[in-house]
């Protein structure tokens, strides 16, 4: 991660401090991007044994798998604005026939301020996708209007962006007579220091809130951004490349997390995935799923998953 991290900020620095950086900008991710991801594959290899990985790739029907559940999230909901809005309408509606072909149940967590154009106008195609996740059987949640880290804002300038993160979402979710009931934290950022963490949290609570637990972490978004990467380019090979790696790579975070729970919490609990909107996980969620299910897992909603006991452990983790 040290090292990943290192990288990102190279390539700010990079961009900052050269005037032909932006010539060469798309060449450059693109390297960029080779390097991290391929970190973050050694990272999910050194996570788990190489023998395990093995038995995981010889075993594509597991029997004896253990009865475990999930619940499914996304995060950047409806996707990057990369994206022209018929390749995203294309891609959420991928996404959402494959969550009804697993009989899954989603939260999405939006940044609202991508629902509008430059000139401040609503995008009406972007809300319209709000609207056909809600009519799916789905859940939108609040991620802030601009995906703010509570680590580089004050107390109230947070609170005032979530405020502003529920303009749409929460007319669109009255007019089905329901409400929104879920809140992300950016980057899971939960704050610096205590009082921080303590204000926003009571802020949440008044609001109607409930803090979207995430324990299976991963990072889904760097193969996400590589593969749109790959897709603006029309590189088909690469786009591929990059989608026979992911779902490896999420069976070994998997593998991590179901011991990290057996080590903390003495069993594995219903866990929480989060995952990054866009073109990747519309292209590769049915390859998800399938490993998940010979994983031994069923799907749950995210309520259902969090009624465990082991959600109400206290979290006091602070800091970056």
């Amino acid at each position: 991660m040290q090292r990943i991290q290192r990288l990102v900020r190279l390539n700010r620095q990079f961009d900052n401090g050269h005037t032909h950086a932006r010539t060469r900008s798309p060449l450059f991710a693109a390297a960029l991007l080779a390097l991290l991801l391929c970190s973050a594959l050694a990272g999910a290899r050194a996570l788990v044994p190489v023998e395990a990985g093995v038995a995981l790739a010889n075993n594509p029907v597991n029997s004896t798998a253990p009865r475990r559940e999930v619940a499914v999230t996304f995060v950047n909901f409806p996707g990057n604005n990369i994206y022209d809005n018929g390749r995203l309408t294309n891609k959420t509606r991928k996404l959402l026939r494959s969550l009804a072909a697993n009989n899954v149940r989603a939260v999405a967590f939006v940044n609202e301020a991508r629902l509008y154009r430059d000139d401040g106008s609503a995008d009406e195609t972007r809300v319209q996708m709000l609207r056909e996740w809600l009519d799916a059987g789905h859940e939108l949640g609040n991620e802030t209007a601009h995906h703010t880290s509570l680590y580089n804002v004050s107390v109230e300038e947070f609170e005032q962006d979530v405020l502003r993160g529920e303009q749409v979402m929460s007319k669109l979710a009255a007019e089905r007579g329901e409400r929104l009931r879920y809140f992300s934290y950016p980057y899971l950022n939960t704050g610096s220091n205590a009082e921080a963490k303590a204000a926003v949290e009571k802020f949440l609570v008044g609001r109607g809130y409930q803090i979207h637990p995430v324990t299976i972490d991963n990072m889904d978004w760097l193969f996400s951004k590589a593969y749109i990467e790959a897709l603006r380019r029309d590189d088909d090979a690469a786009a591929a490349r990059i989608r026979a790696e992911y779902v490896p790579y999420m069976e070994r975070m998997f593998e991590f997390y179901e011991n990290y729970s057996r080590e903390v919490v003495g069993r594995e609990i219903p866990q929480v995935l989060m995952l990054t909107a866009g073109a990747l996980s519309a292209d590769s969620f049915d390859d998800l799923a399938a490993m998940l299910k010979r994983r031994g897992y069923t799907f749950v909603t995210l309520e259902q998953a969090t009624a465990d006991e082991a959600y109400t452990l206290p979290d006091n983790y602070t800091g970056q």
